[in-house]
């Protein structure tokens, strides 16, 4: 059941369907799912946290566009990983600006992730017949995963496509003077990928792997 999983309030107009089979709709939505732990038999997740949203959004669907405009604020968010959970606790807003024409191809003007551990943003456009995304990508506290590196990690790059493989270039870097590239291209399907990567890492790090042997 989901009863009292989300409340929901919309304001605005809605038509169409009886005129030409197209709904159309446009106005703002706000509300909240107070406890995500009501969905935890859908997903098969052990959901904890609460949502809130508010949006704008007009549409005509089927065979129309979709623009959705607005924020989603969640609070103490957890999947019942207990590595994964500690970096989504705490306070995480979206802001949301995504575009989808009628010819199914989105066009993300803004997502804009703020959290307490993660940080990040994506912007660009996705097709069936091309892509071109962009990814900045920050993770404070890092010595959660790994005790050697204290401190915030970061990706940022492209991943483009235009019928073809994926084309990846992203550039990351992390405490202690950590820093990667990763290049190459991947199928559509992820089914095969051909990634070069390259990069450095302090002499610590690899000497707390090998104890009691060391690198000098």
């Amino acid at each position: 059941s989901l009863d009292g999983a989300a409340n929901l309030r919309f304001s605005g107009t809605v038509a169409g369907l009886m005129d030409d089979g197209q709904l159309r709709v446009d106005g703002r939505a706000q509300g909240n799912m107070p406890n995500l732990s009501a969905l935890a038999g859908l997903t098969g997740q052990a959901l904890r946290g609460s949502v809130t949203f508010d949006t704008d959004i007009a549409l005509v669907q089927p065979d129309g566009p979709v623009d959705v405009t607005g924020t989603v604020t969640a609070q103490g968010l957890g999947i019942g990983n207990p590595t994964l959970d500690p970096f989504l606790a705490g306070t995480t807003r979206a802001d949301i600006d995504i575009q989808r024409t009628a010819g199914g191809a989105l066009r993300i003007e803004r997502l804009v992730v703020d959290g307490s551990s993660i940080d990040g943003s994506v912007s660009g456009s996705l097709s069936g017949q091309a892509a071109d995304l962009r990814l900045d990508v920050s993770v404070a506290g890092l010595e959660r995963l790994v005790p050697e590196l204290p401190g915030t990690g970061t990706v940022s790059g492209t991943v483009r496509h235009s019928g073809g493989p994926w084309q990846v270039d992203l550039n990351g870097t992390g405490p202690g003077g950590v820093g990667a590239r990763v290049s190459g291209t991947a199928a559509q399907d992820f089914s095969t990928v051909n990634l070069n990567l390259n990069g450095t890492a302090p002499l610590g790090l690899a000497n707390a792997r090998l104890a009691p042997q060391s690198i000098t």
